[in-house]
């Protein structure tokens, strides 16, 4: 009698806890268990080695992942539209966010915004009108950044001719070279010197271009021929393709020729070519991805639009590194001096690439 009462109960208890296992297995309950642990990134181009755009996306979204807990993953999508079956694998899995970080998932991203009305995205280099309540653009007013980096190699050519080419000829790309050529404008006003730029012609839209941002051996031949035409200042803007344009200006220009590295620190990023490079037009992307991050984590996610400027630091020129002592101290004061008068609105810097 006894045991069949202990059987008894037993079996009441085993039942209860399945009941218990049930409802926290796969199903909504589950789901909210385990749903928003991850920064989902999409990347393209040369990957999240790049040393440059990519990468500082990737380390941005590690970096708020380990903040808050989470944890990064990516894929590679090659091209735009490659991001639409990543992203549809994205919403099935535990990403908290997912953030194309490309201008070339333009439109994959505002679709899936769309269909998919309860994910959360961060797309780098694009913003939407209207504003999408659950995608948050993250942009960047690079032509201001840029302009200074103009000035700067106007006031150092010592042929009076500097150059400049892209990867791709999209918005983000052109953005910087238009306020690469307006700062050399400025400075031949200002100066009233004559500064030529190879590469780019604003009022025409039009320049050189890799034809995509993988091509190492085409940006060393676009810097060959720059060199030969007597650029002495040369700005990348192609990705992988600037490895090659630092290596054509290592062997070839050294001593004569120097570049400005674009996105991240070029002597942080590629330490052993610090000596070519004049400076480098930085993009806080790193910081704006890890924010999206722990605003994902932390409920505290809107949608909209981030913008980069010279004001709030999300974009700027790095140090001078080893050209330290071969910037003149006046040319110095003059650049931070230009960058007070962009941040103060006393100076308008425009593109017809500005994102809104």
């Amino acid at each position: 009698m006894t045991r069949r009462k202990i059987g008894a109960g037993a079996t009441l208890a085993l039942a209860l806890l399945a009941a218990f296992v049930l409802s926290i297995a796969p199903g909504a309950g589950a789901k909210a268990r385990v749903v928003q642990q991850q920064a989902c990134l999409i990347v393209g181009g040369d990957g999240v080695t790049d040393r440059g755009f990519n990468q500082s996306a990737w380390e941005g979204a590690k970096a708020g992942a380990k903040a808050v807990g989470w944890r990064a993953k990516y894929v590679f999508a090659a091209q735009g539209s490659d991001a639409v079956p990543t992203i549809a694998a994205f919403t099935r899995e535990s990403c908290g966010i997912i953030v194309p970080v490309s201008f070339l998932y333009t439109d994959q991203t505002k679709e899936a915004a769309t269909q998919y009305p309860s994910e959360r995205f961060a797309i780098v280099d694009v913003s939407y009108q209207p504003k999408l309540r659950n995608v948050r653009g993250l942009v960047f007013s690079s032509a201001q950044s840029s302009f200074l980096a103009g000035y700067l190699a106007a006031g150092m050519t010592k042929t009076g001719i500097v150059g400049t080419y892209g990867g791709i000829k999209i918005p983000p790309v052109t953005l910087f070279m238009d306020g690469y050529a307006k700062g050399i404008a400025h400075y031949n006003r200002v100066k009233k010197k004559n500064v030529r730029l190879l590469g780019w012609d604003v009022g025409k839209q039009d320049g050189t271009f890799v034809g995509n941002f993988t091509d190492t051996a085409k940006g060393k031949q676009i810097a060959q021929a720059l060199m030969q035409q007597r650029a002495d200042v040369i700005f990348g803007l192609g990705g992988l393709p600037d490895f090659g344009a630092a290596q054509a200006i290592q062997s070839q220009g050294r001593g004569r020729v120097s570049m400005i590295w674009p996105n991240t620190d070029g002597c942080v990023a590629v330490p052993k070519h610090c000596d070519i490079f004049l400076t480098s037009v930085l993009k806080g992307v790193h910081v704006v991805v890890a924010q999206a991050v722990r605003d994902a984590a932390r409920g505290r996610f809107s949608g909209g639009t981030y913008l980069g400027t010279l004001k709030n630091r999300g974009v700027g020129i790095a140090p001078y590194h080893r050209f330290a002592s071969k910037v003149p101290a006046s040319l110095k004061r003059e650049v931070q001096g230009i960058s007070t008068q962009i941040s103060t609105g006393k100076l308008k810097v425009t593109s017809a690439s500005t994102p809104r």
